[in-house]
């Protein structure tokens, strides 16, 4: 009974104390770190927005890149990046997804664009405001060669993921992994496929 007594007593100052550190699962809370989320292709996010303190809906968005598809058809979605720093390099893959079996699946054909934002200082519509509205999707490999591929910090940066499922793919859910990479650390991104 002493130890437990003991155990208990000795518990709770180091829990506080990881607590008033910022210590989260044992990892160093990091204030820097990006806010990594998803959107709907059909969203025209601007890059200068905030849109999770002026926005409704924005709070529960995750990571994770989700697609529901049918075969020898295009669907879409947006992986959204916001830092909290300047960042000097951004770059997205995809590797081969996996069905429930674990066996690779050919056929899901992932291309993966950056976006470009444009200024618009002096919106037409009475409803619009002015700011960066996306404008332009290239090709991430394009991105990368002129050296575009910076994001400035507190700006939302979108990367647009285009998947074409080809007639012969066996309906089914696919999982994978991606990897997005900001300037020296990677995140993994999960991706799931469904196809009917």
């Amino acid at each position: 009974m002493k130890k437990s007594n003991l155990l208990l007593t000795l518990s709770f100052p180091m829990l506080l104390v990881s607590t008033l550190c910022g210590c989260e699962g044992g990892k160093k809370f990091d204030k820097h770190a990006p806010k990594i989320w998803s959107a709907y292709s059909t969203e025209n996010l601007l890059s200068d927005w905030d849109y999770f303190n002026d926005s409704v809906g924005f709070e529960d968005r995750t990571s994770t890149l989700k697609f529901n598809t049918s075969k020898n058809e295009h669907e879409a979605t947006q992986l959204m990046i916001t830092p909290k720093k300047f960042v000097s390099y951004f770059d997205f893959s995809i590797p081969r997804l996996k069905d429930s079996n674990g066996n690779e699946v050919d056929g899901l054909n992932f291309n993966i664009y950056a976006t470009r934002y444009i200024e618009v200082s002096a919106p037409f519509e009475y409803d619009a405001y002015a700011g960066w509205y996306p404008d332009a999707l290239v090709p991430m490999d394009k991105y990368i060669y002129r050296q575009h591929n910076y994001i400035n910090k507190d700006r939302n940066q979108s990367i647009f993921v285009d998947l074409f499922t080809e007639r012969d793919v066996p309906a089914g859910t696919y999982k994978g992994t991606g990897k997005l990479t900001l300037d020296e650390e990677t995140y993994d991104i999960p991706i799931e496929v469904k196809v009917f």
